[in-house]
Order: C-alpha cells, then sequence, then structure tokens
C-alpha cells in the first residue's frame, strides 16, 4: 500500500502496487468498524457485480479476496479526479487547469457533452447485462487523464435485477440529489435502468449550470 486515495462509510480506497502483476491498483478496503454480515456480504456484491462489467467507461475490477480479516477488492487506477472535482473548480474559479476548459466556452460545453455520453454508453452496457447502479453522480464518474474518458465507479448501491435485491421496501438507497422520484419515495420495485439515466442527466446539467435543477434545506423539501 502507498497512500489513502479516499474514505467512504464502507472503508477506504488504497494506491498499492499488485506486486505480482507488477502494476498499480486501487485496492478497496472494507473497514472492520461496519463489518457485519450484511455489510460483507454487500462489499462481495460490489466487487461481483463490477468485476463482470468488462467496459470502457467502467472501472475493471481486478481481483477480490480478503488480508488478515479484510474483505478487498482491486480495481484499476483512475488517475483525473472526477466529475466532481471539475464542477468544484469551475465554482472556485471559473476554469479548470487540469483538463485546461474554462466555465461556458465551447470547448467546455463538448468535453461535457462528450463525457455525459460517455458515461451514457457505460450505463447502457452495465443495464443490457442487468446491472442497475442507482448511485450515478459527478464524484462516482472518474477521469482517465491517459485515456481523456470517463469512467463510472462505485458499484456499491448497484443491483443486479435477475438475483433478489438486498434491499428491503420502502428504504432510500442513493445520494438525494440525484435521485428519481421513485427512488426517494423508496419504491425499490420500480427501480430499473431509468433512475440512472435521470441521474446521469441530472449530472449534466449540474456539469453545464452549475447548479442543481432541485435543492433544498432538508431531504424532507424533495419528497
Amino acid at each position: 500500500i502507498r497512500r489513502e486515495l479516499g474514505a467512504g462509510g464502507m472503508g477506504a480506497v488504497y494506491l498499492a502496487r499488485d506486486e505480482k502483476m507488477n502494476r498499480d491498483v486501487a485496492l478497496k478496503v472494507m473497514s472492520r468498524s461496519v463489518a457485519s454480515e450484511k455489510a460483507e456480504l454487500r462489499f462481495e456484491q460490489e466487487a461481483w457485480i463490477a468485476g463482470r462489467l468488462d467496459h470502457p467507461h467502467i472501472v475493471k475490477v481486478h481481483e477480490r479476496g480478503t488480508w488478515d480479516g479484510y474483505p478487498f477488492f482491486s480495481m484499476e487506477v483512475v488517475d483525473g479526479g472526477s466529475l466532481a472535482d471539475v464542477i468544484s473548480n469551475m465554482r472556485r474559479a471559473g476554469k479548470d487547469d487540469t483538463w485546461n476548459l474554462a466555465f461556458g466556452s465551447s470547448p467546455y460545453i463538448q468535453w461535457a457533452l462528450r463525457m455525459v455520453i460517455e458515461a451514457a454508453r457505460g450505463l447502457d452496457f452495465a443495464h443490457r447485462q442487468g446491472v442497475v447502479h442507482r448511485d450515478v453522480k459527478p464524484m462516482n464518474l472518474l477521469l482517465s487523464r491517459k485515456l481523456g474518458a470517463v469512467k463510472i465507479a462505485d458499484f456499491g448501491l448497484a443491483i443486479d435485477v435477475e438475483v433478489t435485491r438486498m434491499t428491503t421496501a420502502g428504504a432510500i438507497m442513493g445520494t438525494i440529489s440525484f435521485m428519481a422520484p421513485e427512488q426517494i419515495r423508496g419504491e425499490g420495485e420500480r427501480i430499473d435502468a431509468r433512475p440512472d439515466v435521470y441521474a446521469l442527466g441530472v449530472t449534466l446539467f449540474e456539469l453545464l449550470t452549475l447548479e442543481l435543477p432541485y435543492a433544498g434545506r432538508t431531504q424532507q423539501l424533495y419528497m
């Protein structure tokens, strides 16, 4: 392990060296503080679902396993930040130096459209494999400097519509600002590819305006 790349509710992601394959990887490790049978099943499901999706615009999972009691899986390294970073830079400075883009310019609009089209292609592939992401948002759309492309990440809330769903009726899963009405209402039986398309539309809206289509002081104002 070389350094931490980020952390979330389920654990942390590290930059690591795979000595067997002689390559850098992003290593996602589940935290013991959230360990439970259900959490481990969800973590395993994330690795399994993402691992079978082989597409240029989806982050590739290489391997999964357990080390010293810690469940983990390794993924390709995507080194250009995320669309959320670009949006943050645009709000702060009106430009993004990494991609040499200025907000509102024709190159930026064309770039934003291309990123969303690429993400749509990745989502379409996942949907045709029976996978619904359920948490599409700028933070989960990573950017590759080497390829100049976007890759969908974090399938932690994803479901395979052909197998039993892990969430119960009424459970709200996702990020409120990017959730379709049926997600917010917890109508799990209605969750299919369409909420992912809705969330990608919200992402495009935010890229082009630096605003969200709906905003409120609390989650209840979205209901």
